[in-house]
């Protein structure tokens, strides 16, 4: 699933829903569309926080959880990270342009990666825009609710 303001899914109209508890809201609303009565959970960073809130919130419907770049505290130097970057609007000319960009800016989060993981997750986080320029692939305003005292806390 994209969550609103990522990839597919429409932006919000108010981007103070961009945090963790209106994303459970939609995550539940999904469920239920669908008529989930048990189901696994695959979640990274605020993937993980939500299957973390989804487990909370009705543990025996879970029949199994993976998560990863996250953990039940949060670390505040990662949230610190994420506000250096997060609803920064950037643009390259190249997907190699790009995956050059994010070896240089996280190899500290995955040192062993070579050129062409950086290439794939390039991939993954951004798209080509109707100007042919490589940009992120969500709506910046998700660094909105950062930007308050305490920010992004569920």
């Amino acid at each position: 699933m994209e969550l609103r303001g990522r990839g597919e899914s429409a932006y919000a109209k108010d981007a103070m829903t961009y945090v963790p508890l209106t994303y459970l809201q939609d995550m539940e609303a999904l469920i239920r569309e669908l008529g989930l009565q048990r189901f696994v959970l695959f979640g990274t960073s605020l993937g993980g926080l939500i299957t973390m809130l989804l487990a909370a919130a009705g543990q025996a419907r879970i029949a199994g959880a993976m998560i990863n770049d996250i953990g039940p505290d949060l670390d505040n130097r990662g949230l610190e990270r994420i506000r250096g970057y997060v609803g920064r609007s950037q643009s390259w000319p190249t997907w190699l342009h790009a995956a050059r960009y994010f070896a240089e800016a996280q190899r500290d989060v995955f040192p062993a990666w070579e050129l062409d993981q950086w290439l794939v997750f390039a991939k993954r986080i951004c798209k080509l825009n109707s100007n042919g320029r490589i940009v992120f692939d969500y709506d910046m305003r998700i660094a909105e609710p950062f930007k308050l005292p305490g920010g992004h806390r569920v």
